[in-house]
């Protein structure tokens, strides 16, 4: 019997839980473990994936998880907002005079613009370094110094919208359009010699206006979106045979329209704005709601057109030396404008009606 009872012991012996477990035991636990996270990841995902389609209210608590774990939270984009968000924030003074040699053109005010009463006034904006390092100014200028660019720099300052707003995206679109007239009464009245948009935005809006002019298309058909670039030769066309390139461009099919379509660069546009010698403009003609009449008289004969990026220093896709290279372009066609050794015969006139 005891024999017996031995043998059992011995037979047993064999299961018993060591200390010093054997490899294969050790990844037995160990798959287990991981196997118990991995679900729990599952899990977490599919969570995740549920709030996605979930309700707007339910998706913000999404961001507030992704937080917790550790990751970067992301920014909401803004919407259109109305002028009483903003109304508390006063607009910006034009700082424009006749002859300017260039005029810059935003946007419309931000609100740290809006808070200081001066253009370009946030601290990230790269409007002013860039004036400076493209050769416009002596020394950099403080935002506080806008007021003295015409007299002392012969440079003008203005926005397209004048209601203050946190960023574009918080401007409608038919505001945006309906203000180009505005605009076009000013570059009418001070006639400068460059108009520079600040803003690839506002740049496509005038330019729209213009093909209008030149075409008598309505703003909303497919020649919004042709840009001059897209042709060959469009420098050399008399005007009838630019409006049927542009409707030849139009009745394309898609995708050789899209094809066709490119969107124009930063520099000099290949339009100009041609005005009659020393003509004397009635001031109440082109702006409304003057109770007084001065004429402005004036000697320039044509503006053209720049465009460069947004100064604003959100814009990463230029840094401020790939904008202060656009400022100097800028500044080398100015000078050569001046001197009378810049040749603008190729370019599309235009008058405003």
């Amino acid at each position: 019997m005891e024999t017996s009872t031995n043998s059992f012991k011995q037979t047993i012996s064999g299961f018993a839980f060591a200390a010093n477990s054997s490899p294969s035991r050790r990844s037995g636990r160990l798959s287990i473990s991981l196997a118990s996270k991995l679900t729990s990841r599952v899990s977490d995902t599919e969570d995740f994936s549920s709030s996605l389609n979930s309700s707007p209210s339910k998706r913000k608590n999404v961001s507030q998880v992704i937080k917790a774990d550790g990751s970067p939270k992301k920014k909401l984009k803004r919407g259109y907002a109305g002028p009483e968000k903003y109304a508390h924030l006063t607009g910006l003074t034009d700082h424009l005079a006749p002859d300017l040699d260039v005029v810059f053109c935003g946007i419309n005010p931000g609100c740290m613009s809006a808070i200081k009463g001066h253009h370009f006034a946030n601290p990230t904006n790269h409007f002013w370094r860039g004036l400076h390092g493209g050769g416009f100014t002596p020394r950099l200028l403080s935002p506080s110094e806008d007021a003295t660019l015409p007299g002392l720099y012969s440079i003008g300052l203005t926005n397209l919208v004048s209601r203050v707003s946190a960023e574009q995206a918080e401007l409608s679109k038919e505001e945006m359009k309906e203000a180009v007239p505005s605009l076009k009464a000013k570059i009418l009245q001070h006639r400068p010699r460059i108009v520079c948009f600040v803003g690839k935005g506002i740049w496509l809006l005038v330019e729209a206006a213009f093909k209008k002019e030149l075409t008598g298309r309505p703003e909303n058909t497919i020649l919004d979106d042709v840009s001059l670039e897209s042709m060959k030769d469009h420098k050399e066309m008399k005007l009838e045979d630019f409006s049927q390139s542009l409707r030849a461009i139009s009745s394309k099919s898609p995708r050789r329209r899209k094809a066709a379509v490119q969107t124009p660069k930063y520099g000099l546009q290949s339009y100009k704005l041609v005005f009659s010698d020393t003509e004397d403009i009635p001031k109440h003609d082109l702006i409304k709601n003057e109770e007084t009449t001065p004429l402005l008289t004036t000697n320039q004969k044509e503006t053209l057109f720049f465009m460069m990026p947004s100064t604003s220093g959100r814009v990463v896709s230029h840094q401020l030396d790939d904008k202060v290279k656009l400022f100097q372009e800028l500044h080398d066609i100015l000078e050569r404008v001046k001197s009378n050794d810049f040749d603008t015969s190729k370019l599309i006139a235009m008058t405003f009606n």
